[in-house]
Formats: structure tokens, C-alpha cells, sequence
């Protein structure tokens, strides 16, 4: 993966990662109290990048276990669209396709990243086009819905945050 495209998501999994589900750990804290121990599922389509993913991961925060979920691509929009229908996601951030963003916008499937984008992400850094078109809605708005992730000749955008991480 590119290094922006791991900043990227590794920016989004930090911050995401404090509304994720607590596991209790057997472990006790330093403190004497029981360590809490908590769990971010991304669902992603099923390909050499999310593994990867999964990779970068175990790297990630001794206190957080990130467990990515890949799912065939000819079932993937399905499942995930699904899941948008129930009340709670068993994912907390899925790997989405930039098609979704004006759904995931109005639909509010997706969270609305506008102060937290420019504070988290150098923008800057970014082609403007894949800012304009990937992570704005309505294109133009300034209004971000989700963080644009460039790979080979396929742009995906990070796109839904769980709404319990809301």
C-alpha cells in the first residue's frame, strides 16, 4: 500500500477507535482494575490489500484488536447494504466503494467527517481531485463524508463509521 494510503487509514482506525465494542480481558490493569480491552471490525472486499490491512493491524495499539472482515467481492455491496438496514452494524468502519458516498451522505449511513478531516488528515497532501470527489457531498460543499484511500488504478473511499461510534 502506499504510505499516504497507510497513514490515511491508520489516522481514521485512531480515531475510530474509541467508540469501539470493550472486550474484557483476563489481564488485570497496573492499577489492580480489569484492563478493558477493545475490538475495531472493519469489513473490507476480500483481496490482497485488506490482507494487508489485516497485517498493518497487528501493529496497531496493543489495546485494541482490529479485526478485518473481507468479503467476497460479488456479495460485498450487498452485505454491507444490508447491514446499513439493521439498527447496529456488526462493522464499526467498512473499506467502501466511492460510488457509495452520495447514499452513505444523505442517507446518513455515513458519519459526517467534516471537522475531524482537516485536523487528522493533511489534505494538502491529497490529489484535490481525489478530496473533491471522494470524500465531498455534494461535490464543491466542503462537507466530508469519508477519507479518500488511492490504490493502483482503484480509488475506495473509508467510508462508514458505525453509528454507536457517533
Amino acid at each position: 500500500m502506499p504510505q499516504l494510503g497507510l497513514t490515511v487509514v491508520v489516522a481514521l482506525l485512531a480515531t475510530a477507535s474509541f467508540g469501539c465494542s470493550k472486550e474484557s480481558t483476563a489481564e488485570p490493569a497496573s492499577t489492580g482494575e480489569s484492563a478493558q480491552k477493545q475490538t475495531l471490525t472493519l469489513w473490507w472486499a476480500q483481496w490482497a490489500p485488506a490482507d494487508g490491512l489485516q497485517e498493518l493491524a497487528k501493529d496497531f495499539d496493543p489495546n485494541v484488536t482490529v479485526k478485518v472482515h473481507q468479503i467476497p467481492w460479488a456479495s460485498f455491496q450487498d452485505q454491507v447494504f444490508q447491514e446499513f438496514g439493521k439498527q447496529q452494524t456488526a462493522f464499526d468502519i467498512v473499506v467502501g466503494d466511492s460510488q457509495w458516498l452520495g447514499r452513505g451522505a444523505t442517507k446518513g449511513l455515513y458519519l459526517d467527517l467534516t471537522s475531524w478531516l482537516p485536523t487528522s488528515v493533511k489534505l494538502e497532501e491529497l490529489h484535490p481531485l481525489a478530496v473533491k470527489y471522494l470524500s465531498e457531498y455534494p461535490t464543491g460543499s466542503k462537507k466530508y463524508y469519508s477519507v479518500p484511500y488511492l490504490a493502483l488504478n482503484a480509488s475506495f473511499s473509508i467510508g462508514s463509521l458505525n453509528q454507536s461510534l457517533r
